[in-house]
Order: C-alpha cells, then structure tokens, then sequence
C-alpha cells in the first residue's frame, strides 16, 4: 500500500510515497511528477482524491506522461461541485448533489470564501449541527427555498447565525436574487449547495442542477 500527503506537513515515520511540496508539485518519493493544479477542481478532497488516483495508476503500471494526459482530460462530474460560470469576481457553483448536510459542508469548504449560498429542498433526517456551524464560518448570506426553508431558516437564526438569511418559493426566485446580490456585493463564489433532497419540486438532483444551470446561462445571456 501507498501513503499519500495533501500537504507538505507530514510523518516521515510513515513512508509518504505520493504527496505535495510546499512548492505545490505532487512528487513520487523524491521524484517531482506535476504541479498539483493540473486538476481545475476546488477542494482538497478532490487533491487527495487525485494523489489516490495517481498511486493506483502508478500500481498498474502507467506512466507520469499517461497520468498527466489522463488527468487533462477529467473535468469533474455533474451536479458536484460543477463551476458554472462567472458573474463579475463571483465564481457560480452547481453542487445539486449536495443532498444532505454532509456533503454540503464539503462543497462549501471547498470553494474560496466568502460565498453566497442557495439551499432548500426537503431536509433529509441526521444531525444539522455540523451544517448550521459550517454556514456560519463560510456564508455571508443564504438564500432558502422549497418545503425546508422555514425549518432551516429558524435553525439558523437560533444558532446565532449573523449573515443575511432570505426564503424563496422556488429556485428561480432565489437564484435570481443570487445573480443580483453578488454584483452589488464581494461575494467570491455563489454555490448552490441544497443540503437537501429535491423531490418537494423536481424529480431527482440532477433535474435540479440542470435547472440551476439554465438560470445563470440564461441571466447571463442577458446581461
């Protein structure tokens, strides 16, 4: 087995063979293989996610050259963490996949702060606690919709939460305020990050994504 490192702080004792330098190269034991941005993915779930992917490959036997054209041609999936486009500074995420607390809490530790998050749906049963505290050191603002809203509001407003905090019967309503909010003030990322499940009005999370994408394609188109 490969031990893998994020960063460059790490226990030696542990015999580290892929890892990151502090100059941001992903090394192959002493060998430097590539810069660790060749992946155009934010978070560093996705970097350790790609050091794993460069120790199985390396097991089967492929080269640094295959990794890297391999690597250029993987763009990221659907509905995760998706960039989307760009309003001003503001970077716009889909991260529809987002279906619970969770995994909202990773994409939103993954994008450059502060963010201006829209979430909603049908909040799915487990602990929020995580989710609450996550938006309170990530979120400037959040903007609500579907059947949850009212429940998440009133989670928040309880936990002391101090940004913005808006509720919107649909995805349309809250985007579009989203698109409007972010060239008025300096957000760095707009994400939609649901921590929810869709089925209060769409079919499944990726009739979500779609949609949401069709929201800022279509707003920008019209800028």
């Amino acid at each position: 087995s490969s031990w893998i490192s994020t960063t460059h702080n790490y226990d030696n004792k542990k015999n580290i063979e892929f890892y990151v330098n502090k100059d941001g190269l992903i090394c192959e034991s002493s060998s430097q293989m590539f810069k660790s941005n060749i992946i155009n993915l934010p978070g560093s779930h996705n970097l350790q996610n790609l050091l794993l992917a460069i120790a199985a490959s390396r097991k089967a036997g492929l080269s640094s050259n295959q990794i890297r054209e391999g690597i250029f041609g993987f763009k990221g999936l659907p509905h995760r963490i998706e960039f989307v486009g760009k309003i001003s500074q503001t970077k716009i995420y889909n991260d529809s996949k987002a279906t619970n607390f969770d995994s909202s809490c990773v994409g939103l530790y993954s994008i450059k702060l502060p963010a201006l998050v829209i979430a909603g749906g049908i909040a799915k049963s487990g602990c929020s606690k995580k989710w609450v505290e996550t938006i309170k050191e990530t979120a400037s603002g959040i903007l609500l919709f579907g059947e949850s809203s009212l429940e998440l509001s009133l989670l928040l407003k309880e936990s002391g939460y101090e940004g913005r905090i808006s509720i919107f019967k649909n995805l349309n309503d809250a985007s579009y305020e989203g698109f409007e909010l972010v060239k008025e003030f300096q957000f760095s990322s707009l994400i939609l990050s649901p921590a929810c499940s869709s089925f209060d009005q769409y079919e499944n999370f990726e009739e979500r994504g779609n949609h949401f994408k069709f929201l800022v394609k279509d707003w920008l188109k019209n800028q």
